[in-house]
């Protein structure tokens, strides 16, 4: 007796596919800034001379964000860390990913115009998706604005690479990241690279200027509302005279050395400060001679004991003629925190150390 066929009842599949992906949250972050359009300026407004045949130049810009966020140490490291993640990349609304080696070829295609495009773009990103800091002319309290440089470093040949100065390390080639910061908030208000030997007093000028046009401070009542603060490498005669005629207010140290040692002779007595690093037996006084600059300040020595029993002598010059020694004392203090802080979080969240390229336009669209 034949045996009868039975026909096998098919199962229906499941034909959801299922997205395996590491990086979750970058994805919830992903489908909020692609809906609400964040890269968009970029897209409309940055010019790189490069054709177009499967990704747009500004994609792979865009790539570079998502390597930078997943990890991924060097634009190499893109290839392992964001090409096979198509869960990420369809949280940002891309079916796929470009090359690494084509993505290396956008950057080296980048010029000086890429370069002003991108921080136009960054501008508008700012003004629609961010807070939109703005200074008005009054109304307000003065906004805290801490300026400083950290070393990025490079190869010996590659452009802009100059011996310069990286602590507890010698003779090592690098190049410059100036960065202005919100005492605040820790908002990068502006940043630009410079050669490696570039010295701190020579990019405050130029740096300022940049500031100005990011926080629109068109006219002399808005930069009234505005309070610098710098260490001694921006603390020259030049540049703080500079900034008293733009009508800013500011508190920061006092560049000259041997000014500094006539300056804290004049200082009647001396009171024990507070201070926010744990430092005992720092002392302040009022500098009773205070040299002359553009506009009248009040000038603080403050000296710190050293282990040999000597001490460390600064002397601060501000524009607030009104407040107390321990509050001057702390309010500089106070600039230690945003500037460390925010080169510290990129270049150990973001890998940007790590981020090199020959190319000096290349590295400042990296940054």
């Amino acid at each position: 007796m034949a045996k009868k066929s039975i026909a096998k009842k098919r199962r229906k599949r499941n034909r959801k596919k299922w997205v395996v992906t590491p990086q979750a949250p970058l994805c919830a972050l992903g489908e909020v800034l692609r809906v609400r359009e964040v890269f968009q300026p970029l897209h409309d407004t940055v010019s790189i001379p490069q054709k177009t045949v499967v990704y747009r130049p500004t994609d792979k810009l865009v790539f570079v964000v998502l390597g930078m966020l997943s990890g991924a140490e060097t634009v190499s490291e893109i290839q392992s860390k964001v090409r096979p993640d198509c869960g990420l990349l369809a949280a940002f609304g891309y079916p796929s990913c470009a090359d690494a080696s084509v993505i290396q070829q956008t950057l080296d295609a980048s010029t000086q115009a890429t370069v002003a495009s991108l921080e136009s773009a960054l501008a508008e990103v700012r003004l629609k998706q961010g807070r939109g800091h703005r200074v008005s002319s009054e109304g307000q309290e003065a906004t805290h604005v801490d300026i400083d440089v950290s070393p990025l470093p490079i190869g010996k040949h590659a452009e802009g690479s100059k011996k310069g100065y990286i602590a507890k390390r010698q003779n090592t080639y690098t190049r410059q990241l100036a960065r202005w910061v919100c005492g605040d908030t820790q908002e990068i208000f502006s940043q630009e690279l410079y050669a490696g030997d570039t010295r701190s007093d020579a990019v405050f000028k130029p740096m300022l200027g940049k500031l100005e046009t990011v926080l629109t401070l068109d006219t002399a009542s808005k930069r009234s509302r505005v309070r610098l603060r710098f260490d001694a490498g921006f603390g020259t005669d030049a540049n703080i005279n500079y900034a008293l005629w733009r009508g800013y207010q500011l508190i920061g140290k006092m560049y000259a050395s041997r000014r500094i040692q006539k300056l804290v002779a004049t200082v009647e007595e001396w009171v024990s400060v507070p201070t926010r690093k744990g430092i005992k037996g720092r002392e302040a006084g009022w500098v009773k001679q205070p040299h002359r600059y553009a506009r009248r300040t009040v000038q603080v020595a403050v000296r710190t004991p050293k282990k040999d029993g000597t001490w460390s002598y600064a002397v601060l010059v501000s524009t607030d003629t009104t407040a107390a020694l321990g509050d001057l004392v702390l309010e500089y203090d106070r600039r230690s925190g945003a500037p460390e802080s925010s080169f510290s979080q990129d270049y150990q969240a973001l890998s940007l150390r790590k981020y090199r390229k020959a190319g000096f336009i290349a590295q400042q669209v990296l940054l």
